[in-house]
């Protein structure tokens, strides 16, 4: 075999795949919790930290995350309903996501 094959790899692509690995942890975190905004209201997501929470919260509402620098991250209670999990990254039967009620289970 030759070297070769190992330079088809660029520094763009190792970065797109860094991404979407850290989005995916991101997204399948186990626990969850409640982002409030003032102009873009309530959701519930999945979080490791309190800055993933807002980055996830950012990424649902379509914005970048530093527009929403001021939201509130609150301990998730159990009148907050489900968190909101994209389709691709629900797993299912996960009573996080409502994967049953999503029509993934």
């Amino acid at each position: 075999m030759s070297a070769n094959r190992f330079r088809s790899r660029t520094a763009e692509g190792d970065e797109w795949i860094a991404k979407t690995r850290a989005r995916e942890l991101r997204w399948r975190a186990p626990n969850v919790a409640t982002v409030r905004h003032p102009r873009f209201g309530k959701v519930v997501v999945p979080c490791c930290s309190p800055a993933a929470a807002v980055r996830c919260a950012a990424e649902y509402w379509g914005c970048d995350a530093s527009e929403i620098y001021d939201a509130t991250v609150f301990a998730w209670e159990p009148g907050d309903g489900p968190a909101e999990i994209p389709a691709e990254f629900a797993r299912k039967n996960d009573p996080r996501s409502g994967g049953a009620e999503r029509g993934l289970g």
